[in-house]
């Protein structure tokens, strides 16, 4: 994908990279309650983090900025779900979700 080709992190394309990311972000956040929404964003940005030395001072910190808060979403959304399932014997659905923010945090 062109996130993983590090042309794409040169400084002519710094602003149309900004412009995706930031469009991704939003749909990401607007749309928290689905998981794999928040997951997508989440791969892309965590690729896109990789070539922070690639990229603009400006450029590494939104991106940080917008993982962080994918981050904080993935984690409310494993929350409200938990505690959906409070008591109704969800365990195997409450540790599959576990897992995913685990993985979350790993990237």
């Amino acid at each position: 994908s062109w996130c993983s080709d590090e042309r794409a992190y040169r400084e002519a394309y710094t602003g149309k990279l900004m412009e995706v990311l930031s469009v991704v972000h939003n749909i990401a956040i607007r749309n928290a309650g689905h998981k794999v929404i928040v997951q997508l964003a989440a791969t892309l940005f965590t690729t896109c983090s990789k070539f922070g030395h690639r990229m603009t001072r400006q450029c590494a910190v939104n991106v940080n900025r917008w993982t962080a808060d994918l981050k904080a979403a993935f984690s409310r959304l494993l929350h409200l779900q938990q505690q959906e399932l409070g008591g109704t014997g969800g365990v195997g659905m409450q540790q599959g979700m576990q897992n995913d923010i685990t993985t979350f945090d790993a990237h």
